[in-house]
């Protein structure tokens, strides 16, 4: 299998609370406990929230205004948080899934937390998340606390990996300031107590709209712009087919064309001028396009945006029934061939400037799309009118889920049969 990513940095050290973790309610009741125990009144969970980021003796510290907290206090605290830190803690959004995708990669990950790690331990043993970390370490462990960069390079021993390999992610200023003492390279995530601007004033290497675009930060794909074919790739009909009705002498012209059999552009215009498809019929067309959709499409199309990918759709089909596909889909590259209606939505002609519409049509586009920007291609496809294009791409994956054209088995640098597959080949 061809290898599909490489890794922009080969270790992530993580933040805890806010960022992999929710854990204020926890963390509210246990210090309201501790200043019931000592005749104070409770605080509000959003006050306590602005006290979290710097350790347990400065949460103390500011929950009882006090900088010398007697010890009665962290007593009870610990007491009362100990009883409650795992039922009342839960995984932050996204934050599972991505790290299972990080781990997959091969990123080594690790915890630096001021919190103390015994109570870290617990809660990530007990959200089953502790598995992804080769290290967590509270300051307890480590003689030192975030921002000092003593606390993260410890945690950082544990991957193996240098400073330049590695990536700080956090949710509070406190997370800059230690990597940047570090010398490592940090993003950030506004799920924490710090709001989006804080953050951003703070100057981070990455700033992530939601947890999981950290996957297209630390793995780059080797393969940035996917191309896919529509008809018998991401649907399971034939455009031109359900046009004709099932006019024999179309489908016979069809499959000939897809099998490499007749060149494209002897059929194009032929199959056009004997079924005339009016604009209603197109806009039908749309539709069952949408109902027709490949097992696994959707899910396809969205994991490559999630990772990064740039996704183009390459067809000789009719551009007005393609595009409520490409929006549903979610992908905003279109090639295809626009049909031209009279007044009244009778056929008139298409365009005949389009490159789709004769044969090696397919690896001009591309070629056109690559020479703009840089980065590596695959092209998915089930006809022999794609295999035309495996020499503008470097990696040319035959799909035959729908129909299993010899000629594009034996001749694909892949062969699959469903869509899923590709997930794991870029």
């Amino acid at each position: 299998m061809t290898v599909a990513t490489s890794l922009r940095y080969r270790a992530v050290i993580f933040d805890l609370d806010g960022t992999l973790v929710d854990s204020y309610t926890a963390l509210t009741e246990a210090v309201n406990f501790a200043r019931r125990q000592h005749g104070l009144h409770e605080l509000s969970a959003a006050r306590i929230r602005d006290f979290v980021g710097d350790g347990l003796e400065k949460l103390l510290q500011r929950a009882f205004d006090n900088e010398r907290v007697p010890r009665s206090v962290q007593d009870a605290f610990e007491t009362r948080y100990d009883e409650i830190c795992c039922e009342e803690s839960k995984i932050m959004a996204d934050v599972e899934a991505t790290l299972q995708e990080l781990s997959e990669a091969g990123v080594a990950m690790a915890v630096c937390t001021n919190k103390p790690t015994s109570f870290s331990k617990k809660i990530l043993d007990f959200l089953q998340l502790a598995p992804y970390f080769r290290a967590i370490v509270g300051p307890d462990l480590a003689g030192a606390r975030k921002p000092e960069a003593r606390h993260v390079l410890h945690t950082l021993a544990a991957t193996s990996c240098a400073p330049s390999e590695a990536l700080f992610v956090g949710d509070m200023p406190i997370d800059v300031h230690a990597a940047r003492n570090s010398g490592i390279d940090v993003a950030v995530v506004a799920t924490g107590s710090s709001s989006s601007e804080a953050l951003r004033a703070a100057a981070p290497d990455h700033y992530l709209e939601r947890f999981s675009d950290l996957v297209k930060i630390v793995v780059r794909v080797r393969y940035r712009f996917v191309f896919f074919d529509v008809d018998s790739t991401l649907v399971t009909i034939e455009g031109i087919d359900v046009l004709a009705g099932g006019n024999p002498e179309i489908a016979r012209l069809t499959e000939a064309a897809m099998n490499g059999e007749v060149p494209l552009d002897e059929v194009y215009a032929r199959r056009l001028e004997i079924i005339r498809p009016t604009r209603a019929a197109v806009e039908a067309l749309s539709r069952r396009y949408l109902q027709s959709l490949v097992s696994g499409a959707e899910e396809v199309m969205r994991t490559l945006h999630e990772r990064g990918h740039v996704l183009h759709l390459v067809t000789a089909g009719i551009e007005q029934a393609v595009l409520p596909l490409a929006q549903h889909l979610g992908v905003r590259n279109v090639h295809a061939v626009r049909l031209i209606f009279d007044d009244d939505g009778n056929y008139k002609d298409f365009d005949r400037r389009s490159l789709l519409t004769r044969a090696g049509g397919k690896e001009l586009v591309v070629r056109a799309v690559r020479a703009r920007s840089k980065g590596g291609a695959a092209m998915v496809g089930d006809g022999a009118s794609d295999l035309e294009a495996k020499p503008a791409v470097d990696l040319f994956i035959g799909f035959g889920g729908v129909h299993a054209r010899p000629v594009v088995r034996e001749n694909a640098d892949v062969f699959v049969t469903e869509l899923r597959d590709v997930l794991d080949l870029v």
